[in-house]
């Protein structure tokens, strides 16, 4: 008998069909092996372990299909988006800043000497010298990306990828739902500002 496939209903908060593949034999079942719809990287991003994943923070989840969690930032009084990638063991920042520049920041989480750089030259899809940096605890290198917006609407319609000493990573922020941040900028906008004459 060849293998079969049989459709099981993911959990309704995430609404989409995962396919399981059975080989059957007459009369039993001998293997089971998953027929990933998706990537590893994919359905590891959106369990609910990636929501404590290399933090003490409460994040939740903002757009769970695509993996983007939020976070509502006291000390800098903004919101920030995040994405783990679990297998390749990295997880990038997102927020944008009063004048809708987005600043993202990926952090590699591989152990590393504190203050450490290490500086990848430019090739032919980099003009420029990129850097990623040590942590002051030595749990990770961090390097960190900023881009304009064409409106204040918070499009942005690209994919920020690199391979930086051998750290690859793809983050495609077309498919980011940016409105909480904005509708945060607009707001910071319509207050007055501090009164600092005195």
């Amino acid at each position: 008998m060849t293998p079969s496939a049989i459709a099981l209903p993911r959990p309704a908060s995430i609404g989409r069909t995962a396919v399981i593949c059975i080989l059957l034999k007459p009369a039993f079942v001998t293997t089971a092996l998953a027929c990933a719809d998706e990537p590893l990287d994919l359905a590891e991003s959106r369990s609910e372990s990636a929501l404590d994943y290399k933090t003490d923070l409460d994040w939740e989840w903002h757009q769970r299909l695509e993996g983007v969690q939020i976070w509502y930032d006291e000390d800098n009084e903004r919101l920030t988006f995040r994405m783990v990638n679990q297998r390749d063991e990295w997880s990038v920042y997102a927020y944008l800043d009063p004048g809708y520049e987005l600043t993202a920041a990926i952090i590699f989480h591989t152990p590393c000497k504190p203050e450490q750089y290490i500086e990848v030259p430019a090739d032919d899809s980099h003009k420029f010298t990129r850097e990623i940096s040590c942590l002051q605890d030595g749990s990770g290198y961090l390097h960190t990306g900023q881009w304009q917006s064409k409106t204040t609407r918070g499009e942005f319609n690209f994919v920020w990828e690199d391979n930086l000493d051998g750290h690859a990573f793809q983050i495609n922020f077309a498919n980011w739902d940016f409105s909480p941040l904005v509708a945060e900028k607009d707001k910071a906008r319509e207050r007055p500002p501090l009164d600092t004459s005195y």
